[in-house]
């Protein structure tokens, strides 16, 4: 059972769960990133909508936009919304700071959240470290827990066909190879939220819900296999080994036996020199035109 986390200091309000996710990350000049759209919705690639989704999101992008003129209103403040389907985060605020722009991310509970919680959203974005309405906020986020949910259990049907990558196929070779089949957990691609980014997370292990997610900008014609299958490889290890638990109850995502076993992977250095390589990684960080 996940609890709130409210209210810390930094304008993100958490649910936090006694399982960790392990993740691959690669950051890329994050401190310089900044909120660029006016009001933004993180949506399925076009490719794989259905006709009901694509309406939904019609629906989504219009509740968006008036959240998004409500509360520039209440606020008096330029504000830049993003609309997620986190499961952990439920919202966040960060200023700019010339004070010009506060860059906010919402959970897409919020487009539908009553007048209180609104003005509420609206006094937060500008005191983000105020408790005013921290129990408000709780209680909302907690009656709509059941939207959290369902959109993990929309996110979590797999997509293993990429346009140049078939994540079943590499999951199986490798499982088969190096695991003896024991890996029991599903994959697929994850979503690819937003235009061009300055951070990405190439891969995650998700064990509350047995299953690795890769990030789709991998699926380009540019980046090798060997990148794909190292990436693959990683958030296999994390479900076979686990969460090490060390003395003093400080627990290591990356054990020594992670790490053994990770260099071993034939392919661990040429990937690794890959994705280090500076343009490669801006390749990646640019969103492809398909």
């Amino acid at each position: 059972m996940k609890a709130l986390n409210a209210w810390p200091d930094n304008g993100h309000v958490v649910l936090s769960s006694s399982t960790m996710n392990e993740q691959l990350d690669l950051f890329y000049n994050n401190t310089a990133a900044s909120c660029e759209s006016a009001a933004t919705v993180c949506a399925v690639p076009q490719e794989l909508r259905s006709p009901a989704d694509q309406s939904d999101e019609a629906d989504q992008a219009l509740l968006t936009r008036q959240l998004h003129e409500e509360l520039q209103y209440r606020s008096g403040l330029h504000i830049s919304l993003t609309v997620t389907d986190n499961t952990s985060t439920m919202m966040s605020v960060r200023h700019l700071p010339d004070g010009s722009k506060a860059c906010v991310r919402l959970h897409r509970m919020f487009l539908t959240a009553p007048t209180e919680v609104r003005k509420a959203l609206a006094y937060w974005i500008k005191h983000p470290r105020s408790r005013k309405h921290g129990a408000l906020f709780r209680d909302f986020i907690v009656a709509r827990s059941h939207e959290i949910r369902s959109g993990v259990a929309r996110a979590n049907m797999p997509v293993t066909q990429g346009r140049y990558y078939d994540l079943k196929e590499i999951f199986r070779e490798l499982n088969q190879r190096y695991f003896d089949n024991a890996i029991d957990v599903a994959i697929s691609w994850g979503r690819d939220c937003g235009r061009n980014t300055r951070s990405i997370r190439f891969g995650g292990y998700y064990p509350n819900e047995q299953l690795i997610r890769i990030h789709p900008r991998l699926d380009q014609a540019f980046v090798p296999a060997f990148v794909v299958r190292y990436i693959v490889y990683h958030e296999m290890l994390h479900a076979h080994i686990g969460i090490e638990q060390t003395e003093g109850k400080r627990r290591s995502m990356h054990p020594r036996i992670f790490k053994r076993m990770e260099a071993a992977f034939p392919e661990y250095e040429p990937a690794l020199a890959w994705i280090e390589n500076g343009d490669n990684l801006r390749r990646v960080l640019r969103r492809s035109r398909r």
